[in-house]
């Protein structure tokens, strides 16, 4: 540069111009990766599984999930909505932007609740999107009797024991009438308890997501539904989507993590937050792979229910 100066070709204007195109050229790169990383291997702070078409890009497919379920919900301006086990946000201020209503999202994590807070900020969403930290159990003493006028949870129900006790704090805060609606994991139908070969697939996407398996609930779909009903809630609609006939299985993003051999990291999931390389990322996402190409695990197991 110095020497193009030097003698002249150059003005000052000129490398300046140079420079600042260099630089948009850079963040376009920048941008380009992280968005082919996300359409390859679900790099992105609000992974979660959903139903997929040929040829749609990974982001569009869970922005087109997660309308789907607030379409259950009947969402109208102005009111207030729970979200259950928020993670960094992302749903919160889409539903926000989207519907202009105000979201309250809660999640155990308080690492997780800190950053939604710096995004919803970032955002200009401070006023209409508040973050508040649960307990392990699903319990959130902070949140008043009959305050919402609806609720609802992406995959997040799973990483609690108490499917029952998190099933109540959900009755307990939504107005009577109201609705909650859920993706939720649940073995299939297919699935038989008396079967070994399925007991095990079972034990294996506990035992490698949370060691132990006594953090996680993946129930039999006939016990989701009668957990939600027990709680007080009428449910309305009970699918698997994953029984719907898509050229592209929701498992897709797993298939390519693991024809490339895992050499990177999938992201954003509560089920691997906080887990090392090796120790956990690798064994649960292929026992979930496992398990849904068997038919016998899905993780998007629709419910929605009215409070009575």
């Amino acid at each position: 540069m110095d020497s193009l100066l030097a003698n002249g070709r150059h003005s000052a204007m000129d490398v300046g111009l140079l420079l600042s195109g260099l630089s948009v050229l850079r963040a376009r790169y920048r941008n380009w990766i992280t968005h082919q990383e996300a359409e390859d291997y679900g790099l992105t702070d609000n992974f979660h599984f959903s139903r997929q078409f040929r040829g749609e890009p990974f982001l569009k497919c869970l922005a087109r999930h997660e309308h789907y379920l607030f379409m259950h919900l009947g969402v109208q301006q102005g009111m207030r909505i729970l979200e259950v086990g928020c993670g960094t946000g992302a749903r919160c201020r889409e539903l926000a932007q989207f519907a202009d209503v105000t979201v309250v999202g809660i999640d155990t994590d308080e690492g997780n609740i800190q950053q939604a807070r710096r995004y919803a900020t970032m955002a200009g969403l401070s006023a209409r999107v508040q973050f508040i930290q649960m307990g392990t159990n699903g319990e959130c003493d902070a949140l008043s009797d009959d305050s919402f006028d609806a609720a609802f949870s992406v995959e997040s129900i799973a990483a609690f024991s108490q499917f029952d006790v998190v099933c109540a704090q959900i009755s307990r805060v939504l107005r009577p009438g109201t609705k909650f609606a859920c993706y939720t994991w649940c073995m299939t139908n297919v699935w038989d308890a008396e079967s070994a070969e399925h007991s095990k697939a079972r034990h294996r996407i506990q035992d490698t997501i949370r060691p132990g398996g006594d953090l996680v609930n993946v129930p039999p779909m006939s016990v989701a539904q009668s957990t939600v009903e027990s709680a007080g809630f009428q449910v309305e609609h009970f699918e698997d989507l994953a029984t719907r006939p898509d050229d592209v299985r929701w498992y897709n993003v797993l298939e390519k993590a693991d024809r490339d051999h895992w050499q990177r990291p999938l992201s954003g999931a509560w089920w691997i937050t906080g887990s090392s390389t090796s120790s956990l990322r690798n064994p649960a996402a292929r026992a979930i792979l496992q398990a849904g190409k068997a038919k016998l695990f899905s993780p998007m197991v629709l419910i929605v229910a009215r409070r009575l």
